[in-house]
């Protein structure tokens, strides 16, 4: 997972988050999968350096001050396990027959993004998404954009076969199932996590009064 980050806003703007559900299969086969439900929050806003917590999410304790990619994860997972337990209020969708699942009429602000079931592939184990934190806008050499299409990383986690599957459809005709699992964020290996704005992967900040 990696965080996008940016400190310029303009409050009258509203913008939108795509994320294209793309997965790979045991056989090597690019999927899209379609009706993986998505979870989004608004989780706060950047005040020069600092990303602060905002609403309810002010008293989860989660300490938003490390930048690394490893620190963004960990603070993605908690968040999300946070606004799962106190059963906090967000916006869901789901991924359409291309494997996208979008996100309008969105205000300047930091996001929580999260999948909020397994896909499950045939007997064979599930695709997992882990929780990200995404920026709007975001800056893209020198221009920001407020409207955001990802492509995450998807991974496989190979498993026992699933019981009481429901076969959903995909754009491949490939047979995938959808579980109950909320917590997808602790299968993933942080290390092979990415997140891609237009082919182009965002660490810097700028700050802008």
């Amino acid at each position: 997972m990696f965080f996008i980050q940016i400190n310029a806003y303009a409050s009258e703007i509203t913008g939108t988050i795509s994320i294209k559900y793309l997965a790979r299969t045991p056989e090597d086969i690019e999927i899209a999968i379609l009706d993986i439900p998505f979870e989004m929050y608004r989780i706060g806003r950047w005040s020069g350096d600092a990303l602060l917590l905002e609403g309810e999410f002010a008293p989860s304790g989660v300490s938003m001050e490390e930048s690394t990619a490893f620190g963004r994860q960990r603070q993605a997972d908690l968040l999300y396990k946070y606004a799962k337990e106190h059963k906090l209020s967000c916006t869901r969708e789901q991924t359409n027959i291309d494997g996208i699942v979008r996100f309008d009429n969105l205000t300047t602000g930091v996001y929580l993004i999260a999948q909020s079931r397994d896909a499950k592939y045939k007997d064979k184990g599930k695709f997992v998404f882990s929780p990200v934190l995404i920026s709007l806008p975001t800056e893209v050499n020198g221009e920001f954009l407020y409207n955001i299409n990802a492509e995450p990383k998807i991974e496989y986690v190979p498993g026992e076969n699933p019981n009481n599957a429901v076969p959903e459809t995909t754009k491949d005709n490939q047979n995938i199932q959808t579980g109950d699992n909320q917590y997808i964020g602790l299968y993933v290996i942080i290390g092979f996590i990415s997140l891609m704005i237009s082919g182009i992967v965002l660490f810097r900040k700028k700050k802008t009064e």
